[in-house]
């Protein structure tokens, strides 16, 4: 009895190990560092230019009257949602969630980067647009070109 237990025991904890790690896997395809293109700092100082310079604008029913800049030089639009949907009024820190629309001719292109509580940013490939190793450097590299300037258009204020 003690062996099969054990043997069940071994079993199980192969395959949580093994759910675990998968988990991980479809996590680090999903999630990309972005840490080393924009920080934390720089993602603040945008947040607060789309709030104070930009207006309102609803595009999904579970943000309303989302903070929002259009970029007409770029052919892009920023939204900010924020990270608490308990119904209180956010606060402009509650904003971590940055979503970037940007309009390639017939396509849109979507961008959503998170500002983690440790201060880390990262892009979440929602629509997995980003699967292909070419198509993943050129978006991010197209990515790093929006918040360059971005940051720049909120340094100048």
């Amino acid at each position: 009895m003690k062996i099969y237990l054990y043997k069940y025991f071994i079993a199980f904890f192969y395959c949580c190990y093994s759910i675990t790690g998968w988990a991980q896997q479809a996590d680090n395809k999903t999630l990309i560092d972005f840490n080393r293109q924009l920080n934390f700092y720089d993602f603040e100082q945008i947040r607060s230019y789309v709030i104070k310079h930009g207006d309102r604008k609803t595009y999904c029913p579970n943000y309303k009257d989302n903070p929002h800049y259009i970029v007409k030089d770029l052919a892009v639009e920023v939204y900010f949602n924020p990270t608490n949907n308990d119904g209180r009024q956010p606060t402009e820190n509650d904003y971590n969630v940055m979503y970037i629309i940007e309009e390639e001719g017939d396509s849109i292109i979507h961008y959503y980067l998170y500002l983690t509580p440790q201060r880390d940013v990262l892009v979440y490939d929602y629509d997995k647009q980003f699967t292909d190793i070419d198509t993943r450097a050129f978006r991010l590299t197209e990515l790093k070109n929006i918040t360059d300037y971005l940051v720049d258009l909120a340094a100048v204020k």
